[in-house]
């Protein structure tokens, strides 16, 4: 049985990102909250840091490193669908809206718009009394605000931000929040 669909919002100074999804009476909040506080931190951009990584995203998945990543996924929200138990295992699919992708190359990040709907299937697994996401292991989904500080700091190259760099970066962080 469907109950009302819930609406979640997590506010940012360059949008909104948003998450919906519909409740179910067997559905564990647990399974919920797990899902909904990994998409969270993620567009937060705590995939993107080492240290937000293993204090924010580690505790949430049976995942045992931070690998590195040379794209990530800009979004503007996400919605579960449907969460489904069965016993120790649990399945969550969930839609994100996508607008693009900040690519590493030789000279630095690029916004690459790709507006679509990106579906996922989450699994879970219970870890003594903890729902954790065991796979799969995508690429930091984050928000046009985190894609923004990830430009103002250069995380993928490390290069120096001259002013040609920061003028670049400026008109991709104007061609992702044009897209919110």
């Amino acid at each position: 049985m469907v109950n009302s669909l819930k609406p979640i919002l997590l506010m940012s100074t360059l949008g909104t990102l948003s998450c919906s999804y519909l409740n179910s009476a067997n559905t564990q909040p647990e399974i919920i909250q797990n899902i909904e506080a990994f998409c969270n931190e993620d567009a937060r951009g705590a995939q993107a840091w080492e240290d937000d990584w293993a204090t924010k995203i580690k505790p949430l998945t049976t995942w045992t490193d931070a690998p590195g990543w040379d794209k990530v996924t800009v979004i503007k929200g996400y919605r579960i669908l449907a969460v489904k138990e069965d016993g120790n295992k649990a399945e969550v699919n969930l839609v994100y809206e996508v607008v693009g992708n900040l690519v590493s190359d030789a000279i630095g990040l690029n916004f690459i718009r790709d507006i679509k709907e990106e579906a996922v299937n989450y699994v879970l697994v219970k870890v003594d009394s903890s729902w954790k996401i065991e796979s799969p292991q995508l690429e930091p989904h984050i928000s046009a605000e985190a894609a923004c500080n990830l430009l103002d700091r250069d995380v993928f190259n490390m290069v120096i931000i001259d002013g040609e760099n920061r003028a670049r970066h400026q008109k991709i962080k104007e061609e992702i929040t044009e897209n919110i």
